[in-house]
């Protein structure tokens, strides 16, 4: 009877636990989905103690904060949530390759417009390189996604860490302890993606590496 009684203690416990990990890893999923890491990217380029930084006057970064926030974030979204009225996605997860292709074009659309701006306002390279890495980022992810569903979060994740190994080597900026936050950050991600069964193993790691190899390309080699 004891052990009967033990049993179902630990399967009343198991019950209880398992939906919190499960809150745990959507409220991730959400934090770092991918519509907003070009903003969180971009707010922490503007922290760095760097020329390209520091030239600019707190008001300047808050309107460069604000012009990524919009035109990655807010304005693709708005465009989901259209797509989603209309009955062109079932769902904000978008879950199916076709769902996925149409908002990732529309994405690239924005995307390649504010390395346009960015060009425009006669910022530092930086900036650019960045903007224009994620949408050629974007690319490799509809073409991947013609054929395979690839983790959207962790290209993202991939691409964050491979801006800021670039940088890093680039403008020889001591950013070591920013970049292994970033890859355990990842790590975190990839596990809340896993814990959701939003993908396998095999598409979590190869979105990472695609986003990593592609904006470290980027960085580097532009």
């Amino acid at each position: 009877m004891a052990g009967s009684g033990r049993c179902i203690i630990e399967l009343t416990i198991q019950e209880k636990t398992i939906p919190m990990e499960m809150r745990i890893a959507k409220v991730i999923s959400v934090l770092f989905h991918p519509l907003v890491m070009p903003t969180y990217i971009f707010a922490l380029l503007l922290t760095l103690n760097a020329h390209f930084a520091l030239v600019l006057p707190v008001q300047a970064k808050g309107l460069l904060l604000g012009i990524i926030l919009i035109s990655t974030c807010i304005f693709p979204l708005l465009i989901a949530l259209l797509f989603k009225y209309t009955g062109k996605v079932m769902s904000m997860e978008m879950e199916s390759r076709q769902e996925r292709s149409l908002t990732l074009a529309i994405s690239g659309v924005f995307y390649y417009l504010t390395w346009w701006m960015l060009r425009q306002m006669h910022l530092s390279p930086i900036f650019q390189l960045f903007m224009i890495g994620a949408f050629y980022a974007l690319v490799f992810t509809i073409l991947i996604n013609l054929f395979w569903k690839i983790s959207l979060h962790m290209i993202a994740a991939g691409g964050a860490t491979g801006a800021l190994i670039g940088i890093s080597l680039l403008l020889m900026q001591p950013i070591q302890a920013i970049i292994i936050i970033s890859i355990l950050m990842s790590g975190i991600i990839g596990f809340a993606r896993l814990k959701l069964e939003s993908h396998n193993p095999a598409q979590i790691y190869l979105g990472w590496i695609v986003g990593l190899v592609v904006m470290y390309s980027v960085m580097n080699f532009l």
